[in-house]
């Protein structure tokens, strides 16, 4: 494993502990977190999976949040360039399928839909994405 890959799951790891494991409500930081993600996934080419992992629990719950959805959707979007697009997409089908709110449901499946126009069906878990639309669709909450 790379160093640079370890120091960067180290940052993401240490702002998932000072965020109280992503419950902090305050708005400036949550801003600046999303920030220092997009930094980070923007100039470094070692970002590891196992970041990603930490932190898209935290931008899946956010993706609700109208204020934060466009530095949200650009993270998403250089992560999906960073690792791979299937990959950022199997994290929020898992996230988005478990959220409770009508919002992040309906966020999810506009970010799965720019990924796709952005890399194709080939880069993209089509029969999850199915399975989820299914899911999105059979919703209690309309």
């Amino acid at each position: 494993m790379q160093p640079e890959g370890v120091i960067i799951e180290a940052i993401v790891r240490y702002t998932k502990i000072k965020m109280k494991d992503w419950k902090e409500s305050n708005i400036n930081l949550i801003k600046e977190s999303i920030a220092l993600f997009t930094t980070i996934s923007t100039s470094c080419e070692k970002l590891n999976k196992r970041a990603v992992y930490v932190m898209m629990p935290f931008l899946s719950d956010k993706l609700g949040d109208v204020k934060l959805l466009n530095s949200i959707n650009e993270l998403l979007l250089s992560l999906s360039e960073t690792v791979t697009p299937k990959y950022v997409a199997l994290q929020l089908l898992k996230y988005g399928s478990q959220a409770k709110a009508p919002n992040i449901i309906k966020e999810t499946c506009n970010i799965l839909s720019r990924l796709t126009d952005e890399f194709g069906f080939t880069c993209m878990p089509v029969k999850e994405m199915i399975d989820f639309a299914i899911v999105s669709v059979n919703n209690s909450n309309p």
